[in-house]
């Protein structure tokens, strides 16, 4: 399995963060227990530390107090990241949606543009066939005659002699070693 199978979405990222957001909204309880007595007592008056730099909490009771304040000011932090997280994670899929249109419209544009190159040199290489073609044809005739023209003057025969027969009227490989 790879890695990317195992690794959750952004919209499931997004999911999870808005339920923990929905969690964070109903602070925890802390209901009296013997071992916090007092712990009922909450909103107090009381300061809940003593002065001085090292100074302790002043008795079991504010040390709760201290910790359940302590606890709300977590979560409600916690609450405060998550939000930001839910807002940078809508940005980042926001932004792979764009970077998704503008990938495949840069695709759909190249593909375009493969097409047509496609299409021209099709369009070149039907050209040079049918000039090809042509030429051949057309040069056929004159390219006999002048060959003509060099066996007689090769054969040292001049322009009076008579016509070359029909087996030497066909077309000379000039490339081919003279035998």
């Amino acid at each position: 399995m790879s890695d990317r199978e195992t690794e959750p979405s952004v919209t499931e990222i997004a999911v999870a963060l808005r339920e923990a957001r929905r969690g964070a909204n109903r602070l925890l309880a802390f209901p009296p227990t013997p071992e916090r007595p007092g712990s009922e007592r909450l909103g107090s008056e009381r300061p809940l530390v003593a002065d001085g730099p090292d100074a302790a909490p002043a008795d079991p009771e504010d040390a709760a107090a201290l910790r359940t304040a302590e606890y709300r000011r977590l979560v409600a932090e916690n609450a405060r990241l998550n939000d930001r997280i839910a807002v940078l994670l809508d940005r980042l899929a926001e932004a792979q949606a764009r970077a998704e249109g503008a990938l495949r419209a840069e695709a759909a544009r190249l593909a375009e543009t493969v097409r047509k190159i496609d299409a021209r040199s099709a369009d070149r290489e039907a050209v040079a066939t049918a000039v090809q073609e042509a030429l051949q044809a057309e040069l056929r005739p004159v390219l006999a005659a002048l060959l003509q023209v060099l066996e007689r003057q090769r054969r040292g025969t001049g322009s009076r002699a008579p016509p070359v027969p029909a087996a030497d009227q066909a077309i000379v490989d000039l490339d081919a070693p003279d035998a």
